[in-house]
């Protein structure tokens, strides 16, 4: 079952009261151990959550988080994992207030938390990755108000980036207002989340439509709605684009498509274009600048719909997420001989249907972008283009990982303690 909660109706309203409620969930719930020599391990029962994780003796010995076996610092393994006994099991377990205690028949003590019990469980994924579960769809046609933070107040307070990063991921994107009109605010601004990706364009973009680099984002032609790096293995999380200004001339509309949303979409009109674009794989290529070569993924194992499956354990329910998109025509490589004809007819079927509903009014936001009001967005969940335009441009912004991005998010979000137990 895919799941996005979009519906206005959920419980939840806000991403702290999501967290403060995992919070609360850990600190109450009550832990039934039963010790199962069919698994070779103990079975763990959440009575709130109707929880059951079958966790093996040797998965629990190896996963010990005391300082002989995970560095205190900087919380790497230095436990020997092949040199634990095959037979290894616990000689007593005693169940504490905080969690359960092990003493193994190696003769070492293991201690593992309530919390550590429940990160292993589903619910607690969101403290690996952006919080899935809890998304929300701009609908620019009720909503004249997209989200928004203050400048001064990301740069200087860490709720304004909290609130900043939180926008960004519950809805995608989001603006920042009254940023100075340069190059150099527009830099500390992205470098408050994280570094700054290098590419082949470089790092911090400052850029005019010049076709200095062989890209078409360097021309005044019209952009359709894509996702940037499809040629690469690992394309950037998030990406920034700032009009410092628009002289002698007119156009350039810039325009938002929720990719996500559009999967969805697609995913109830049509279950067989939908399950086309998430098994059939395709890759893009960056090959305009020729002292570069030609950029392309080395795996070419991604599809344009790419999906993420939480729940850790065989045992249960799994929840599957949309975790990536990947389109980009106008890069796309074509086919070698690994597809068939019938794979590729029905591939261009299902696109022709998707691009349709890229540019399906109902999700295509357009806007024009202002001085002074940088633009963020999640480059894996949204699609950018803009219009063609007239006259001069000057663009600034750049690229962020989404590890990186994601590792901000999380200190920002959970406690410390909380995302060591999810290791």
């Amino acid at each position: 079952m895919i799941h996005e909660s979009s519906s206005p109706t959920q419980k939840i309203s806000s991403t702290k009261e999501y967290f403060d409620s995992l919070k609360w969930l850990s600190s109450t719930v009550e832990l039934k151990i039963e010790d199962r020599p069919e698994v070779q391990g103990y079975v763990v029962r959440d009575k709130g959550q109707n929880m059951a994780l079958e966790l093996p003796y040797l998965y629990l010995r190896d996963s010990c988080l005391c300082d002989s076996c995970r560095h205190p610092v900087t919380k790497q393994r230095l436990l020997d994992t092949f040199s634990i006994p095959s037979d290894i099991r616990p000689r007593s377990w005693q169940l504490l207030p905080d969690g359960l205690a092990l003493r193994w028949n190696d003769d070492h003590t293991s201690h593992y938390s309530r919390e550590w019990f429940q990160a292993r469980h589903k619910s607690l994924d969101a403290s690996k990755i952006w919080p899935q579960r809890f998304r929300r769809w701009y609908d620019p046609g009720t909503n004249l108000n997209p989200p928004s933070v203050a400048y001064n107040s990301v740069m200087t307070t860490e709720d304004g980036l909290r609130d900043y990063l939180n926008l960004i991921a519950e809805y995608g994107f989001c603006f920042v207002d009254s940023c100075p009109v340069n190059p150099e605010a527009t830099q500390r601004l992205l470098e408050r989340i994280a570094f700054i990706r290098l590419t082949h364009y470089g790092g911090f973009f400052d850029f005019t439509s010049d076709l200095s680099l062989k890209d078409t984002a360097y021309t005044d032609i019209a952009l359709d709605p894509h996702n940037d790096n499809t040629y690469f293995s690992d394309p950037a999380g998030l990406q920034m684009l700032h009009l410092l200004s628009h002289v002698d001339g007119r156009g350039g509309l810039s325009t938002l498509v929720d990719g996500f949303k559009v999967a969805d979409v697609l995913r109830h009109q049509s279950e067989l274009d939908f399950e086309t674009l998430i098994n059939t794989t395709v890759c893009g290529h960056a090959s305009g600048n020729s002292d570069i070569g030609s950029i392309m993924p080395v795996s070419r194992t991604e599809a344009v719909i790419n999906l993420v499956e939480l729940g850790q354990h065989s045992s249960q329910e799994k929840s599957t997420y949309y975790n990536r998109i990947r389109w980009n025509n106008s890069d796309r490589v074509a086919w070698s001989a690994n597809k068939t004809s019938d794979e590729i007819q029905r591939w261009y079927a299902a696109a022709k249907v998707f691009n349709s509903l890229v540019n399906d009014p109902r999700f295509l936001w357009q806007f024009q972008l202002q001085p002074g009001r940088p633009l963020i967005f999640d480059n894996w969940r949204m699609l950018h283009g803009r219009t063609s335009f007239t006259g001069g441009r000057r663009m600034a912004g750049g690229y962020i990982n989404m590890d990186d991005a994601v590792a901000k998010w999380k200190q920002l979000n959970l406690d410390h303690a909380q995302i060591l137990q999810s290791l």
